[in-house]
């Protein structure tokens, strides 16, 4: 998909994601939020309370990376700080997906890493699932602890609250999105039959550089 260009593009994008995040059931209710950064540099941005599975266009915010509003419109989510702090550190990086599915957040709370589990995890994310630090939501703390994960990676996990994935288009960040929720539900289920066996240095050194290839690095 091309950098949207105008607010209908965004508006539609962001709608058919959040409703994909909905019936994937990885969003519930009001909970997390979603961007897009458009080709000027501008972000597109869920609103404060606004529910991803019926995104309506009066619900998306247009700002800049320093927060400051594009144009007439409604706040934006309370965390917008973790979306634009991670374009400026991602530039790659074109959509941003902070979830509170249920595995995922889980893990968050256990604070554990996840190990890479499976070829997937090394080829798209970039490797294992790492645990930002404590911070409390909508805080300069807890945007730096995700933009320093998604330097390395594509998902990080945020303890006691959920995950964050960036994309470098909205089918991307999709499936990053539920391949993150799939390897936090076998790293538990994994958890409770026994040890948890990572898959060899020697191939995780290989799916590296395939990881490192499809980023751009």
């Amino acid at each position: 998909m091309e950098m949207v260009a105008n607010r209908e593009q965004a508006v539609q994008a962001l709608q058919k994601i959040g409703r994909t995040l909905y019936e994937r059931g990885l969003v519930n209710g009001a909970e997390g939020n979603i961007s897009l950064r458009a080709v000027d540099g501008t972000v597109y941005i869920s609103a404060r309370g606004s529910r991803l599975g019926e995104l309506r266009p009066e619900d998306v915010a247009h700002i800049t990376t320093a927060g400051q509003a594009v144009e007439p419109g409604p706040e934006p989510t309370s965390e917008y700080l973790l979306h634009t702090l991670v374009y400026e550190s991602c530039p790659e990086l074109r959509v941003v997906l902070h979830t509170h599915s249920a595995y995922a957040t889980a893990v968050a709370v256990n604070r554990e890493n996840v190990p890479p589990l499976i070829d997937e995890m090394t080829i798209l994310l970039g490797g294992g699932i790492d645990v930002a630090p404590y911070a409390p939501p909508g805080t300069p703390e807890l945007a730096r602890g995700a933009a320093q994960g998604l330097r390395e990676r594509k998902g990080v996990l945020l303890a006691n609250h959920g995950a964050v994935v960036g994309g470098t288009d909205p089918a991307d960040a999709l499936k990053l999105a539920e391949l993150v929720e799939q390897a936090c539900r076998g790293f538990l289920l994994a958890k409770g039959g026994g040890t948890v066996h990572a898959i060899p240095a020697q191939a995780i050194h290989r799916q590296r550089e395939i990881y490192q290839r499809k980023r751009g690095r």
